[in-house]
């Protein structure tokens, strides 16, 4: 007890007896520690920071293509494969001209359907690849063959595969990107280059 109060009145009497150094020693320490976590953290909000990605932005088009090709890849499940032959046309047109059944004006461009070889019309789904019948009538012209998808529930059909025939030929049918070598489902500006691309057909020579 006295030599506390010996220490607490007379400084030089705390070095003396060795209490000085190790407080001074903690006090140190404890700066230390406090400007290395402070200049830790000025330095970790001074990094640069990645801008995320603007919402809504529209896909790249290898992002658009690779999403196409996952959908017709993905688990068929209750869905199942078919080939069909025909042209496609504007349902309300098919139905005024092949059964004599009138639609409302507002109707005309409002639906597309594949008419079959047989007179059959299947509901045309419309995705990117099917979106494409409208905004080009050029493939409104072909005689196709199609693979699609169908659902036992519903009527539409869901274009996985296009080909045009020609004299006993078939050629695979896109649209391409010469600048980018990006494939494509529908007539437009390339979403890489913004050059518009161009409709692109290739012969099936080995067809499995």
């Amino acid at each position: 007890m006295l030599l506390s109060k010996v220490v607490k009145l007379d400084p030089a009497a705390g070095l003396r007896f060795g209490c000085w150094p190790p407080v001074f020693s903690c006090l140190v320490a404890f700066s230390a520690a406090f400007w290395w976590g402070f200049l830790s953290h000025a330095e970790g909000s001074t990094l640069p920071q990645v801008p995320a990605e603007a919402p809504g932005s529209p896909p790249s088009a290898r992002e658009q293509t690779a999403a196409d090709d996952q959908e017709s890849s993905d688990s068929e499940g209750d869905f199942y494969s078919q080939k069909l032959r025909g042209r496609v046309v504007w349902m309300a047109d098919a139905l005024q001209d092949d059964f004599q059944t009138k639609t409302v004006p507002e109707s005309k461009d409002r639906l597309l359907a594949l008419r079959t070889e047989s007179g059959e019309l299947h509901p045309i789904l419309e995705n990117n690849r099917g979106r494409a019948f409208r905004k080009d009538e050029r493939l409104r012209e072909m005689l196709l063959e199609m693979v699609v998808r169908r659902h036992p529930k519903h009527p539409m059909i869901q274009i996985v595969k296009l080909y045009e025939l020609v004299d006993g030929k078939k050629f695979e049918v896109d649209y391409w990107c010469d600048i980018c070598a990006i494939p494509m489902y529908e007539t437009g500006p390339c979403a890489c280059c913004q050059d518009h691309n161009r409709l692109r057909k290739r012969e099936v020579v080995d067809d499995q």
